[in-house]
């Protein structure tokens, strides 16, 4: 099953924490894409408690990652498709 866009933005945080860089890249993105299983420790589930604490964790999009974000049209049945094609365009013209 193709991981939804939320997922993958999920995992480009982690892989970009990860490698200590303080923004979320193409390789981030790309590696997020390329892998499989769940996202990890995304939301929390349903807790007994009626609230749960849960830290903070944001993380800008590098310029190049901005730039292909902003260029593409994702459509649903081919938004992960999309996304690749235009990192993989992005990452061989030089940007990170």
């Amino acid at each position: 099953m193709e991981p939804d866009l939320v997922e993958v933005f999920a995992k480009a945080l982690r892989a970009a924490e990860a490698s200590g860089v303080s923004e979320i890249g193409i390789d981030q993105l790309l590696e997020a894409l390329d892998s499989r299983g769940p996202a990890g420790d995304g939301p929390p589930g349903r807790s007994e408690e009626p609230f749960r604490p849960v830290p903070k964790r944001e993380m800008v999009f590098s310029a190049g990652a901005r730039e292909v974000l902003a260029s593409i049209e994702l459509q649903r049945d081919r938004a992960m498709d999309s996304l690749r094609n235009a990192l993989l365009e992005a990452k061989n013209r030089g940007l990170k």
